[in-house]
């Protein structure tokens, strides 16, 4: 799993660009999604943001087999829901300012890193929506992941797949 694709990609949120331990689990969040698991490799411990005790109790364990669903599997974009800006890489191509070479090194900001333009779909799932490309990213890192479906409409939604657990965050819907 590449815990990175679950990381923010604003440099104004820099506490959250990389995945890092605390209390000996390791996250990786972007503010939307949350995911957790037991530390396995050599990850930075950090305090901020906190993460256990604040809103997230983990109590996944809680919920009933029967109010667990499949991850839905979104399908690739098609031709013109591709990002014009990566041409469906998802990484920006950048000029590197210290060798001068062009990397494929940061997510492309105009799709989040998804390759397509479908952020903006919603998903129903139980009382809620949820963007399209956060299922896409679950199904696609977490092969197998379940997602609660009885989430209050605008609450997080609990996920999980083996010994990862998360949260996702619902979208409003007008």
């Amino acid at each position: 799993m590449n815990l990175q694709r679950f990381c923010s990609r604003d440099e104004t949120r820099s506490s959250i660009m990389h995945p890092f331990s605390q209390g000996g689990y390791v996250y990786a969040t972007d503010g939307r999604i949350l995911v957790r698991l037991d530390c396995g490799e050599d990850y930075p411990e950090q305090s901020s943001p906190k993460i256990e005790g604040n809103g997230f109790p983990f109590d996944h364990d809680k919920i009933n087999e029967e109010d667990w669903i499949p991850v839905p599997r979104i399908e690739p974009p098609s031709a013109e829901d591709i990002c014009k800006k990566c041409r469906g890489r998802g990484h920006a191509i950048v000029r590197c300012e210290y060798c001068g070479e062009e990397h494929e090194c940061t997510w492309c900001k105009e799709c989040k890193g998804t390759g397509a333009r479908i952020g903006k779909y919603a998903i129903p799932i139980g009382h809620a929506h949820f963007a399209a490309n956060y299922l896409r990213l679950l199904h696609e890192e977490l092969p197998g992941a379940v997602i609660e479906k009885n989430c209050p409409k605008e609450d997080m939604s609990r996920f999980r797949c083996g010994d990862v657990l998360g949260y996702l965050m619902p979208v409003r819907v007008e």
